[in-house]
């Protein structure tokens, strides 16, 4: 009997330490596969290139999937950015000095990109971006020969003519960037606050701008009737757009009903092209404002200068033109009110 217990013990203990070693076998394999797993995606995401190494194959890829090849001869510049959404701004500045100054230099930009809440095509037909706009999902794997697009909300990846990679910057503002193509393309930087405006003043004639509002475009002056009549202008403009609008037409609203019951001549908003369309509409349906309300395609000569994105130190400024189109009054928001307030400005659009 002693003999049966012991053999039913020992066939118990067998059967778990087989047990256990099948286990351990089991979680030895799986801590392989893991690893093994870890291994590859490490391998896949290893950054390939540093500064000065030659560029082997850089392929870029559209939507359609269709290739874009990265070629010498000049100077090749991949912005990535890992949401359009997060600094629009940026790139309607990237596009305006690419469109009027480097493309013609050769320059060739490619920006990666995603949106958060529109498609990106509708975006690129509605700032008429002048380069290739594409898919952070299909290019992900090119970006991680370079950085590390994960950890990265944004890169500026530069690759010189003889396709080396030049240098790869993170943290950059639209100066910046302007900085940095004038070094690899032009060889010398300028700097914004050496450049002095030319302002516009009283007696010149209003500078004709190309403009944008909702539903089609204009140039001004604008005019409701066939003969030229006076009109009184509202420019916007800041380095701060996004800190700025709210404000703006916070203040024009304050005093919209007062001008309107006063003032029986065409008014109009102007805000500079720093600006975006969409956020200006929302503001405005937003305020009730009732004023004809466009956006500059373009510099405003004389009040703003979208290179060195220098603007005038008044950000708001309010331009009285006659019948011939020349500037009678030109004053800052704050003086103007006044001016307003107090009856003088009356008195001056008498004489007209």
């Amino acid at each position: 009997m002693a003999t049966n217990e012991t053999s039913y013990y020992d066939n118990r203990k067998f059967l778990y330490g087989e047990q256990k070693r099948k286990f351990q076998d089991f979680f030895a394999y799986l801590l392989i596969v893991i690893f093994a797993a870890a291994g590859v995606s490490c391998s896949e995401g290893k950054i390939t290139y540093k500064n000065g190494d030659k560029i082997r194959e850089a392929i870029l890829r559209n939507r359609d999937n269709s290739e874009l090849v990265l070629e010498g001869g000049n100077f090749n510049v991949v912005l990535f950015m890992k949401y359009f959404d997060s600094d629009p701004t940026l790139v309607k500045y990237v596009n305006r000095i690419y469109r009027d100054k480097y493309k013609e230099l050769g320059l060739h930009i490619f920006l990666i990109t995603n949106s958060i809440n529109r498609d990106i095509s509708a975006l690129v037909k509605e700032q008429d971006i002048s380069f290739p706009v594409l898919p952070f999902s299909k290019n992900r794997n090119t970006l991680r020969k370079f950085i590390d697009p994960e950890d990265n909300e944004k890169a500026l990846i530069i690759i010189d003519p003889d396709m080396k990679l030049e240098s790869i910057y993170y943290f950059f503002k639209e100066d910046d960037i302007r900085q940095l193509f004038e070094k690899y393309m032009m060889g010398d930087i300028t700097y914004g606050s050496d450049k002095k405006m030319d302002k516009l003043q009283v007696g010149d004639s209003f500078p004709v701008v190309s403009i944008t509002h909702i539903g089609g475009s204009v140039k001004t002056p604008i005019t409701n009737t066939s003969e030229p009549a006076p009109q009184l202008w509202f420019m916007f403009s800041s380095k701060c757009v996004a800190c700025a609008l709210n404000n703006y037409l916070l203040q024009y609203k304050l005093l919209e009903s007062k001008l309107s019951e006063k003032l029986k001549i065409s008014k109009f908003l102007i805000f500079s092209h720093f600006f975006q369309k969409g956020q200006i509409a929302e503001q405005i349906k937003f305020y009730k404002i009732v004023t004809p309300v466009y956006l500059a395609l373009e510099d405003i000569p004389g009040f703003e200068s979208g290179y060195y994105k220098n603007v005038s130190a008044d950000n708001i400024i309010v331009a009285l033109t006659d019948r011939k189109n020349n500037i009678v009054y030109f004053e800052s928001f704050p003086n103007f009110v006044m001016n307003f307030e107090g009856g003088h400005f009356n008195e001056m659009l008498s004489d007209l």
